[in-house]
């Protein structure tokens, strides 16, 4: 597999690990010292900071699913950056729930573990909020049948 393929697995392990709600897949997407932040939201540096933030953000909603679109990478050695389109489709609570469009602006590197986020931002190109019982109904995520 080559160096583009890698971090297109891992932006897919961050989305998979989002939508199960797995905080240890998704810290293991995360090098040591990564940055992450949001529009409007506070910047989070490293791992355990950005893990603590994210299981508080996830445990405060009771859904989500995060859809990866298209991306590009770019790679030079052992760094690489990337820019990833996604959706989200967020359940707040029994009557309010969100939808966003995004981009991620990414930059990953090569660690001895594989590629890692360094530095991950998501700047929200869409927002629409939903009030009352118009987002459908929500299932669980069935367990993995592979």
């Amino acid at each position: 597999m080559n160096d583009q393929q890698q971090i297109t697995e891992l932006v897919a392990l961050w989305a998979d690990s989002t939508n199960r709600e797995d905080s240890e897949a998704w810290a293991a997407t995360l090098s040591d010292d990564c940055v992450y932040s949001m529009t409007g939201g506070p910047e989070q540096n490293g791992r355990d900071a950005i893990v603590e933030y994210s299981v508080e953000v996830l445990g405060s909603i009771e859904f989500v699913l995060q859809l990866v679109h298209n991306g590009i990478v770019e790679v030079d050695g052992d760094s690489a950056t990337g820019r990833w389109y996604v959706s989200e489709h967020q359940g707040l609570s029994k009557d309010k729930g969100a939808f966003i469009i995004g981009v991620y602006q990414d930059s990953y590197v090569r660690t001895a573990d594989g590629w890692k986020f360094a530095k991950r931002h998501l700047d929200v190109l869409y927002r629409e909020k939903r009030r009352g019982d118009t987002f459908g109904t929500a299932f669980p995520l069935p367990a993995a049948k592979v």
